[in-house]
């Protein structure tokens, strides 16, 4: 149905700016219809805009499958209900107040350039004066569109602060507390810069930036990583875990020797230590399309042709391998990427396990989704459940199991 309004909206531009452009040289008013055509245009333009985001976002999140209903317990039901009742009222107008700043931004921009190049190819042979005044303001419709995208802004930031701050500051930490009361949410950003080659690096505890490049998934030749909303808590007595959303980017220089930047991962990144020290690494990607380059003669063939369908094994050590990955193990992994088809990443190195899902803005409030969507609620329990289920088995083994 959008799709359809998309469409009528540029063809009745067009329409109206073809039938009034043999008469807009002599006539204003024809002139004026024109104008509302290539705002017709601009909405149309504008409506594209805002579907390109949300798809470049859902393309982001590609798991496959939406959450059934009936597998959500009645526990968090209940706490969705609860904060549904009391912040969704307010929550669904700050939404629609930043929505209605964001179409306001994007039809300023795509206005001011639509007018421009129709000006530019219309505007030969006038006469009437009127027009060519009226064209000559159009000149400046850059700086008008500009003008209404930063007064939508502006105008609209104040809703933007307060809706996340709701967000974060009420609804995540009540979910985070219903997975576990022992866990904590915080949500302030840092952005950090090493060179990670130097010696100096790995001599000092520095943090996620430490942790991630320990766990060496693309190499450790990422110069930038962003942190932004963690959960951190414990698993049982001893042990503790932290999961953190991270964009991690390193420099390059391009084709003209501009020094640039891209990203080589942007998701979730979650790490804990274990008891017991393996001595080597074992990693766990998905399919054949994440094989680890060069790493054939590590690659492990598991006794479970289902789970290698799935996922690849890679380690120095088959007998290792096969002793962690039991089957018990094997279904807990591939039974949570059956039922989300949620692409992550495991790695084992020496005393601790890493882990990256690849999802991306998890803990930000949705802009065109309803403010309280219950999938990406319960996307944070359940990849957090799986977290620590998942650590708490591997825990189990490495107590039972000589290793």
């Amino acid at each position: 149905m959008l799709v359809v309004i998309i469409i009528a909206l540029i063809i009745l531009g067009n329409f109206i700016n073809r039938s009034f452009l043999q008469y807009c040289a002599t006539n204003p008013v024809s002139f004026a219809f024109m104008l509302i055509g290539y705002c017709l245009i601009s909405f149309g333009i504008t409506t594209i805009f805002i579907l390109a985001e949300k798809l470049i976002n859902a393309g982001k999140n590609e798991y496959k499958k939406h959450i059934d209903s009936e597998n959500i317990s009645e526990e968090f039901i209940n706490v969705y209900e609860k904060l549904k009742a009391e912040y969704a009222e307010k929550l669904e107008f700050l939404r629609k107040k930043v929505l209605i700043r964001d179409i306001g931004m994007y039809f300023g921009i795509s206005l001011a350039f639509t007018v421009l190049f129709a000006f530019a190819v219309t505007i030969k042979g006038v006469t009437n004066e009127v027009v060519l005044d009226f064209a000559q303001f159009c000149q400046f419709m850059p700086f008008i569109g500009a003008f209404i995208a930063i007064l939508f802004g502006s105008w609209g930031e104040s809703y933007s602060i307060e809706y996340t701050k709701i967000y974060k500051e009420k609804i995540l930490p009540q979910f985070i507390k219903f997975v576990n009361p022992n866990l904590t949410y915080n949500y302030k950003k840092y952005q950090k810069y090493k060179d990670y080659k130097s010696r100096e690096f790995y001599t000092q505890k520095v943090g996620v930036e430490k942790e991630y490049a320990d766990a060496d998934f693309d190499g450790c030749t990422f110069d930038y990583i962003t942190e932004e909303d963690w959960v951190e808590g414990q698993i049982d007595e001893k042990h503790f875990f932290k999961i953190t959303d991270i964009d991690v980017k390193e420099e390059y220089t391009d084709s003209d020797g501009d020094r640039r930047t891209r990203s080589m991962f942007k998701g979730l990144f979650y790490w804990f230590e274990t008891d017991k020290d393996i001595g080597t690494c074992l990693k766990i990607n998905l399919n054949k399309n994440n094989a680890i380059e060069g790493a054939e003669n590590y690659q492990i063939r598991m006794d479970s042709s289902e789970f290698e369908d799935f996922f690849d094994v890679y380690c120095d050590d088959k007998i290792l391998a096969v002793r962690i990955l039991t089957a018990d193990i094997m279904e807990t992994i591939m039974n949570f990427y059956k039922k989300y088809y949620l692409p992550f990443e495991i790695c084992y190195r020496n005393n601790k396990i890493y882990t990256r899902f690849f999802i991306e803005d998890m803990f930000e409030p949705k802009k065109i989704k309803n403010s309280l969507d219950i999938e990406s609620l319960y996307m944070y329990f359940a990849i957090i459940k799986f977290s620590i289920e998942f650590s708490k088995k591997i825990i189990k083994l490495a107590d039972d199991v000589e290793i």
